[in-house]
């Protein structure tokens, strides 16, 4: 009786051993088939990579996608420097019209033009100067706006015309000044 609770205590010891060892010769039998299936004998090893050609394929077709991109991509880069002088210049101008009606008197916003455009918010002092940071963008039209204590643009409507020297005549932006001192840009 003992010995039969003894192998019978035995016994799922030994079929799990058994299954352990099992499991061990299914392993290194598959890793014996992975290892026969990969060829590492020197006539029939292929070494895998780029050729020249193919290397220098890939460089011509990369030269050609960024001779397409580059050009588009400047004049992407000069409607944002003249969208970023409008905005300064719509800043400028409405920052003038709100101080007249704060100060209860006349502020004029005079625009002038060098290497740079600039643009002087003043009263009887300079309030605010403004200038552009980039030579290309260039400045025509109305000179000087001012606006009185009620906000209202005198000797206008008026306009002010921004070019970008990399953009066409078309790409200008125009900002206008109507009698009742809206500042708006097309």
């Amino acid at each position: 009786m003992v010995i039969s609770v003894l192998s019978n205590y035995h016994r799922p010891v030994i079929f799990h051993n058994l299954n352990l060892i099992c499991l061990d010769v299914n392993f290194l039998l598959l890793f014996a088939e992975w290892h026969s299936q990969m060829n590492f004998s020197s006539r029939n090893h292929r070494i895998q990579g780029f050729t020249l050609l193919e290397l220098l394929i890939a460089i011509v077709v990369a030269g050609i996608l960024a001779s397409i991109a580059v050009p588009s991509f400047s004049d992407f880069l000069a409607r944002q420097q003249l969208r970023s002088d409008v905005n300064e210049v719509v800043s400028m101008l409405s920052f003038a019209r709100s101080e007249a009606i704060k100060r209860r008197e006349e502020v004029t916003a005079e625009i002038s033009q060098n290497s740079l455009w600039r643009i002087e918010v003043s009263t009887d002092d300079v309030l605010r100067i403004a200038t552009g940071r980039q030579t290309a963008v260039s400045l025509s039209g109305t000179s000087s706006v001012s606006f009185d204590f009620l906000g209202a643009a005198q000797s206008c409507p008026c306009q002010i015309e921004l070019i970008h020297s990399r953009l066409g005549k078309e790409d200008k932006k125009v900002i206008r000044i109507t009698p009742a001192g809206g500042v708006r840009s097309d």
